[in-house]
């Protein structure tokens, strides 16, 4: 058998729990990097919006 044969064969027989990870590979989650970002907003006074308590208008054959 030459090695590549080997080595394709030997693929087919691993599972998922036979993979080894790598060394160097570090795996972090988002919240592990996650720095919250406070920034200042403006604050201004409340504002003073005037709703109209109707229904929006709409087409006459509806």
């Amino acid at each position: 058998r030459s090695p590549a044969e080997y080595e394709e064969s030997d693929h087919r027989d691993l599972g998922p729990e036979d993979m080894v990870p790598e060394e160097d590979e570090q795996f972090g989650s988002e919240e592990d990097n996650f720095e919250p970002k406070l920034k200042e907003k403006p604050v201004g006074p409340p504002l003073d919006l005037e709703i109209p308590l109707r229904p929006p208008p709409a087409l006459p054959n509806k």
